[in-house]
């Protein structure tokens, strides 16, 4: 392997991973930095399960190619993808908004066997748990809101027979939209298998425009919005108009106090020891 050039670092305060992007061989390529092995797990990530997703993601065309892992030094490097950034408030306007839908297709036939199983109760169950050592502030706002949406009972019986790949951090950030109009999903850190709306759930809080489709896509009298496959109603698992935007509402509920409780911990804790 020749030398290498440093062309440029970035790093993310809130995760402590950092990214650079090198010349290797002739080839540009981007080198992940991991963060330490305490502060990925304090925050719910896991390099294991996001190699496994990635490398699954690259497979079926979704992810960039994995080129070199270097365990002992935490960091991989990947091809380096000539797109740029999707705005999801812009993608409903968009050619790609079918390329996301199909996106979403390929997550959703994922069986994933090699990526852990997560059970989103049981994450924000842990998260909560340590934000309380952190800041009891914070941790009882969310631990209201948690416990008043456990209370609603939907979860139970909202759980799908199967698991699909899940990507956990589905954004404008994490969505790369190439010249042949395909997206490519990065950062892959918090992929795990688990229900086939989650993803689904996550983009909906990223967008406001989004937002406004759910709130008129709740009516009953309302037409089935053109970016939710079929497969999206067969996943909430009933039949009826007002149940499915029961259960759709209850993973949007519980992605929005997921996120919220990441959010704190991670604050609270940027540039500190993991149980600062």
């Amino acid at each position: 392997m020749s030398a290498s050039r440093r062309n440029s670092l970035a790093g993310n305060q809130l995760t402590g991973n950092q990214i650079e992007f090198r010349q290797i061989e002739g080839r540009c390529v981007v080198r992940r930095h991991w963060s330490s092995v305490a502060r990925a797990a304090w925050l719910g990530a896991s390099p294991d399960a996001e190699l496994a997703a990635h490398r699954l993601g690259s497979e079926v065309g979704i992810a960039p190619r994995i080129i070199t892992v270097d365990w002992v030094s935490r960091w991989m490097d990947i091809e380096q993808v000539e797109g740029i950034p999707i705005v999801l408030d812009e993608l409903l306007d968009s050619s790609l908004r079918s390329a996301l839908v199909a996106l979403l297709d390929r997550l959703r036939s994922l069986a994933a066997a090699d990526v852990p199983r997560l059970d989103l109760a049981r994450r924000i169950d842990e998260l909560l748990d340590r934000l309380s050592r952190v800041d009891s502030t914070a941790w009882l706002t969310w631990q209201r809101q948690w416990r008043a949406l456990r209370a609603d009972a939907v979860e139970s019986d909202a759980l799908p027979s199967r698991s699909c790949l899940v990507h956990g951090d589905l954004h404008s950030g994490n969505l790369l939209g190439d010249a042949d109009g395909r997206l490519l999903c990065i950062d892959w850190e918090y992929a795990h298998r688990g229900h086939p709306l989650e993803d689904l759930a996550g983009l909906l809080l990223a967008s406001s425009r989004w937002q406004s489709e759910w709130q008129r896509a709740q009516r009953a009298s309302a037409p089935r919005p053109d970016w939710w496959p079929q497969d999206v109603f067969d996943a909430l698992g009933c039949l009826g108009h007002a149940e499915r935007v029961r259960r759709l509402g209850w993973w949007m509920d519980a992605r929005r106090i997921l996120d919220g409780v990441w959010m704190a911990l991670a604050v609270h804790s940027a540039g500190n020891g993991p149980d600062a």
